[in-house]
């Protein structure tokens, strides 16, 4: 069977021997196929699937052109696991993930195909939406916008409600430049949306109570809509270490100091003693023989000294954890 993420052409070198050449397709339209067939196995799951963020959000007007790297697609609860089976009978494979769960809750599952480019996320819940996962899945599917990948019509969220989930994804980690930027422009783009435009101030600022995220998405909305004045909650506590420690040991090591969770000490130590799926998260391609891994500890435990060392140094950020008060004011300023 032809591989979708390549394209196959049969020169001769001569009149009598054929010769199959496969090339790789396009980065853009890999990733526009990748777009259709995430829907497509949402359909053979017997579900339904909106792409977020990525090249729906270019298409809309919401992000400027670049290479994207994934595939999002937001699916309801209960179904994520039947898509990403339905991707494993296409090739794909879920990426290995840290077994922490509590340091590390699972919003998606991330597949790869070694004949892609790019990754297909599949998620059944989007942080920083409060409400539940299958009201949220309703209320943006009842406003469903549609755009064009590979030639097919792909259904994602409507303007408003994908500003917020643009706007909640670059406040996770607000320490990365290039979410910093991309919310500097997400502001600038929606203060100067005209009254009547479909990602005004005011259907954003609707879209973000109806999702719950007027309290994680705070520091963002008081900088488009600052004539709003609604009570705002605080963001939850879990909201508030994953922004302000969105490495691992940080988020550890306030679980320790504040008393988080059922077991903080033993997660800590859980970090060090990392099993091998952990181990290799981010390297795919590592070996499984014994001084790869001592590799890929060592490399850890370097990583985890350098957070260990930033973490010292962050007696704001703990302060914040504890405190919603601190943390808004922690978070306006850091925009």
């Amino acid at each position: 069977m032809l591989d979708v993420g390549a394209r196959t052409r049969s020169p001769r070198s001569d009149a009598r021997t054929p010769v199959s050449v496969v090339e790789p397709l396009p980065h853009e339209a890999a990733v526009e196929l990748a777009v259709v067939l995430a829907l497509d196995s949402c359909a053979h799951a017997g579900t339904r699937g909106l792409v977020i963020k990525g090249i729906a959000s270019q298409q809309q007007g919401l992000r400027g052109r670049r290479r994207v790297g994934d595939v999002d697609v937001l699916v309801p609860p209960g179904a994520k696991e039947d898509v990403v089976n339905v991707l494993r009978t296409r090739g794909w494979e879920a990426r290995h993930e840290d077994a922490d769960r509590a340091t590390f809750p699972r919003h998606s599952t991330t597949m790869y195909h070694r004949a892609w480019p790019c990754d297909i996320d599949v998620h059944d819940q989007f942080p920083g939406v409060t409400v539940a996962a299958a009201d949220a899945f309703e209320f943006l599917w009842e406003r469903r916008a549609t755009f064009t990948a590979a030639g097919r019509g792909v259904t994602t969220l409507d303007r408003a409600s994908h500003v917020v989930v643009l706007a909640l994804h670059s406040l996770r980690t607000l320490d990365r430049e290039r979410n910093r930027v991309d919310l500097v422009d997400l502001v600038d783009l929606v203060g100067r949306a005209p009254r009547g435009a479909p990602h005004a101030p005011s259907k954003v600022f609707d879209a973000a109570v109806a999702l719950g995220a007027l309290g994680t998405a705070r520091p963002f909305l008081e900088r488009v809509e600052p004539s709003a004045q609604p009570t705002w909650p605080a963001a939850p506590r879990e909201w508030r270490l994953r922004t302000l420690f969105p490495d691992g040991v940080g988020r550890r090591c306030v679980a320790v100091v504040l008393g988080i969770g059922p077991a903080p000490v033993r997660s800590l130590l859980a970090a060090v003693r990392a099993d091998d799926a952990t181990l290799r998260k981010r390297d795919i391609a590592a070996g499984s023989d014994r001084a790869t891994s001592r590799r890929l500890r060592a490399a850890r435990l370097l990583a985890a000294l350098r957070a260990l060392v930033r973490f010292v140094g962050s007696a704001d950020r703990i302060r914040a954890v504890r405190s919603p008060e601190q943390y808004d004011e922690l978070r306006r300023a850091s925009i």
